[in-house]
């Protein structure tokens, strides 16, 4: 999973304000708004994706690409 800023860079080397995220978002809220979604959002994200039965599937076809390669 990646967080905006890194797709945006990833997408465009000139960075995440020049590729279209929050221009006027200060350096600092960002880094906070980061760490905040790196704490708390994520780690049930991909808790949710290694455990729920409604990802079961995609944990499956997951598994079978790996396996495959």
């Amino acid at each position: 999973m990646k967080m905006e800023t890194q797709y945006l860079n990833a997408r465009n080397p000139l960075g995440a304000h020049q590729a279209g995220s929050c221009s006027q978002q200060e350096k600092s809220v960002e880094a906070h708004n980061e760490s905040v979604f790196r704490g708390m959002i994520l780690p049930r994200v991909e808790r949710a994706v290694n455990t729920a039965p409604e990802y079961a599937s995609l944990r499956r076809v997951y598994r079978s690409r790996v396996a495959a390669e």
